[in-house]
């Protein structure tokens, strides 16, 4: 009783704002460090935008801010134990997790374009009209450049960021979920990420084409396909599908699971 006490008292006193002002100081450095770089270039709003699906923003900077969020979540223990103890059946308290990484992952990728939009506001320009750096830097992607519209690919480009970090948030969560430790789901969420660094640095072609950064970046996407001069709309296929894996796995499974969530004694 005194536990569950303890746990609503955490409860009500968490707050996202009180864990991840440290990791939002430090996007906010670096999304300044990239708006420095494109205003050099003389990129526009989209130019800064289209960082957040490139290799390096992605992989190195995005992504672990995303896993110090989850592990924020995720740590208070007897919180969860709390929420279990909340739902009549443990599908009940897997749905209302799932609910919170989805708003966990949309709250994040809002924040993180309008920290670029804020800082951008009297710095770039904002027309929406593919600037001089961008023709020559996607000089391989004309024919997709002229049939779709600066805003258009920018809005795909961080749905798919979105889609990305569900993914790896609903990883995390079941990984979590099966494991019960914080450390177990940020070791799988590490190595699957590392994975795919290492095939795309490897340029193993074959592997990487399946993986997740020719996913996500929708100009990396086409390179490797051919007579592509639209956004191929089954970029979006790829992580829908992934989703519905992982979540139909941890659906299937979560009965048959002891869910007591963190450290015995």
């Amino acid at each position: 009783m005194k536990n569950a006490l303890k746990s609503k008292i955490q409860l009500k006193l968490y707050t996202p704002k009180k864990s991840i002002i440290f990791v939002y100081i430090v996007l906010m450095l670096y999304f300044y460090n990239l708006l420095l770089s494109t205003k050099i270039v003389e990129g526009n709003i989209f130019d800064l935008l289209l960082h957040l699906t490139e290799f390096h923003p992605l992989f190195y900077v995005i992504m672990p801010a995303f896993t110090m969020m989850l592990i924020s979540y995720f740590s208070l223990g007897n919180m969860q134990n709390y929420l279990l103890f909340r739902f009549s059946t443990k599908r009940q308290w897997y749905h209302a997790n799932f609910l919170r990484v989805a708003k966990l992952a949309s709250y994040y990728c809002l924040m993180i374009v309008a920290i670029m939009i804020l800082e951008a506001v009297f710095v770039l320009d904002f027309k929406n009209q593919w600037s001089n750096y961008s023709v020559h830097y996607y000089k391989h992607h004309t024919e997709l450049l002229r049939n779709s519209t600066p805003i258009f690919l920018t809005t795909m480009s961080v749905i798919l960021l979105w889609l990305y970090l569900l993914f790896f948030g609903m990883l995390f969560y079941i990984s979590y979920v099966f494991t019960g430790r914080i450390l177990s789901a940020c070791l799988v969420v590490l190595f699957v990420n590392m994975l795919n660094i290492g095939v795309f640095l490897s340029k193993i072609t074959p592997i990487s084409s399946y993986l997740f950064y020719d996913h996500i970046n929708i100009f990396q996407y086409t390179s490797s396909k051919s007579a592509i001069s639209a956004v191929p709309y089954t970029i979006l296929l790829y992580w829908i599908v992934l989703m519905l894996l992982l979540y139909f796995i941890g659906y299937y499974m979560i009965d048959k699971k002891d869910m007591y969530i963190g450290e015995r004694k």
